[in-house]
C-alpha cells in the first residue's frame, strides 16, 4: 500500500500544481494586472475565479486585452480608448469587490459552481479486510479471501458546489486462497482424528495425507445512499463521502479431500454455497479533475463493510474406506467482511436545459 500511496500523494500534487498554474491573465487599462480564470464573458462584464475559488465581476471597459492560459490573446479596448464618462471627481483606483452571481449566472460558470446531476463509474481492486481477509488457523471465521477486483456506478445531485447526495451500487470478487486452506484444513482434520483413537494404537501426521481445496470465491456486494461533502478548487475537487443500505455475502461451494498417502483411501468433504444479507456501510474520499465541462475523472479509496451472519447448515463426509456419506452439522455464525478498495473512475455531469 505505500507505494500506492506515494503515487496518490504525487498525482494529487500535480493536479493542484495545474489547477494553480492554468490561470488567465487580465491587463487593465490602468496598466494593473488580474490573474484568475474567466469563467464568463458578458455584455458589460467579465467574471473570473480567483485561486481561492472567489468569484469577481470586472466591467469590460476597464479591461484592455485578455491573454487566456493556453496563449491566446483577447484584445477588448486599446489603451485609452475605453468609453468616455461624464467627469465627476477623481477616485483612486480601488480593488474589484466580489459580485454575487445570480442562479442565472451560475448556469453559465463551471459545473462545481451550480445544482447539477451527475454519474460515474469506478473499477479498481478490492483488498479484502476483517475475518475476511483472515487465513489465521484459529480463527474459525476466517475466509481467506485474497486481493480481488472491485467495480462500482454512482448516481447523484449536487445541491450547491459544497454538498451532493447520491445512490451507489457496488460488487466486489476476491478468490480464496486454497493453499492456506488446504495446510489449515489438514492440520485440523489430523488433529481431530488423532482426538478420536484414544487407545492410542496409532497416530497420524501432516505427512500421512494430501488434502486438496477446490477453488472458491466470496463476492461482497449491495446498494447504498450517501451523502457528500466537497471541496471545490476551480477544476479540482475533494470529496468525502458516508454510504449506508443494503450489502451481501456469497461463498461458493468448497469440497475438502484428504487423500491417505499409503493406501489412497480419501475423506471427502462438501460444503454448500452460502449467503448473507443485511446492513451495510462505508465511506469513500475521491480526488476529482474537470477534463471538459461535463466530464470528469475522479481518483477514489472506498471502505466497505457487512456483518454476515451465516445460519447453521450441514456439509456432507465420504469416506471411500467403508463407502459411506456422513452428515457433519455446521454450526450459525456472524463473520466480519469488510472491503478496502482503490479504484479509477470516469463521470458526466448533466443538467436540464
Amino acid at each position: 500500500m505505500k507505494p500506492f500511496l506515494q503515487y496518490f500523494l504525487v498525482l494529487l500534487t500535480l493536479l493542484f500544481a495545474h489547477n494553480l498554474l492554468a490561470q488567465d491573465i487580465i491587463y487593465k487599462q490602468d496598466g494593473g494586472t488580474v490573474t484568475g480564470k474567466i469563467v464568463e464573458i458578458g455584455i458589460d462584464n467579465i467574471i473570473y475565479t480567483t485561486t481561492t475559488n472567489q468569484e469577481i465581476a470586472m466591467k469590460k471597459s476597464d479591461i484592455h486585452k485578455i491573454i487566456y492560459q493556453n496563449g491566446k490573446e483577447e484584445l477588448l479596448n486599446a489603451i485609452g480608448t475605453a468609453p468616455q464618462r461624464e467627469a465627476t471627481a477623481t477616485v483612486a483606483p480601488t480593488e474589484p469587490k466580489p459580485l454575487k452571481v445570480s442562479d442565472k449566472d451560475n448556469q453559465k460558470i463551471g459545473f462545481d459552481s451550480r445544482k447539477v446531476a451527475y454519474i460515474a463509474i469506478h473499477l479498481g481492486t478490492a483488498n479484502p479486510l476483517r475475518d475476511a481477509g483472515s487465513e489465521a488457523i484459529n480463527n474459525d471465521k476466517a475466509l481467506y479471501a485474497t486481493r480481488g477486483f472491485n467495480f462500482n456506478l454512482e448516481a447523484g445531485y449536487y445541491f450547491s458546489k459544497y454538498f451532493a447526495a447520491g445512490a451507489k451500487i457496488f460488487s466486489t470478487v476476491n478468490e480464496r486462497n486454497t493453499n492456506a486452506m488446504s495446510r489449515n484444513a489438514k492440520t485440523l482434520f489430523v488433529q481431530d482424528i488423532n482426538a478420536g483413537i484414544t487407545d492410542g494404537s496409532m497416530s497420524f501426521t501432516n505427512e500421512d495425507f494430501n488434502t486438496y481445496v477446490t477453488a472458491s470465491q466470496l463476492y461482497f456486494n449491495g446498494a447504498l445512499l450517501g451523502l457528500k461533502g466537497c471541496l471545490p478548487l476551480n477544476r479540482l475537487s475533494i470529496e468525502l463521502g458516508l454510504w449506508l443500505g443494503y450489502a451481501g455475502t456469497t461463498i461458493d461451494k468448497i469440497d475438502v479431500e484428504h487423500v491417505v498417502v499409503y493406501n489412497s483411501n480419501y475423506v471427502k468433504i462438501s460444503s454448500p454455497d452460502l449467503s448473507s444479507s443485511g446492513l451495510g456501510m462505508g465511506f469513500d474520499f475521491s480526488v476529482k479533475y474537470d477534463i471538459f465541462k461535463r466530464l470528469f475523472i475522479s481518483l477514489q479509496y472506498e471502505y466497505l463493510s457487512h456483518r454476515a451472519s451465516y445460519s447453521s447448515y450441514n456439509s456432507t463426509a465420504y469416506f471411500s474406506l467403508d463407502d459411506q456419506v456422513v452428515n457433519l452439522p455446521q454450526k450459525a455464525q456472524t463473520v466480519g467482511v469488510a472491503s478496502s478498495n482503490i479504484s479509477l473512475g470516469l463521470g458526466f455531469v448533466f443538467r436540464k436545459k
